[in-house]
């Protein structure tokens, strides 16, 4: 069994498919990691807008206007879906306080959908 990189063949297979040179590997190695990094940061980025979003949520709640606060909970979760029972949570709430009891209500039945007991007992 040949473990050679220049040309030749990288276990028993043989063809093209089990033939890499060094640059061909390396590229790949490079590519990866910049996919790799990439995604992390553009995932990182998310999560840093959703928590933002959360936070102008509460206080568009603490300020009376619970229709914003509603919208704004609501895009936090489209940001990142690892806030979604915290923000449906909100959503549910700020509807309930605006009147809209229908939409609250299905809000509250999305946080009980996550299993998420703290946002659960928010609402």
């Amino acid at each position: 069994m040949t473990r050679s990189l220049q040309g030749r063949t990288i276990g028993r297979r043989t063809g093209p498919a089990a033939t890499l040179t060094a640059g061909a590997l390396a590229s790949a190695l490079v590519c990866a990691t910049a996919f790799i990094l990439g995604t992390s940061a553009a995932a990182l980025a998310d999560a840093k807008k959703a928590t933002q979003y959360l936070r102008e949520a509460q206080a568009a709640y603490a300020d009376g206007l619970y229709f914003r606060a509603a919208r704004y909970a609501f895009s936090a979760q489209e940001e990142d879906a690892k806030v979604a029972p915290e923000a449906y949570a909100w959503v549910a709430q700020s509807l309930m306080q605006a009147r809209l009891y229908h939409s609250a209500s299905y809000f509250y039945i999305r946080t009980l959908q996550t299993g998420n007991k703290l946002a659960i007992r928010r609402v």
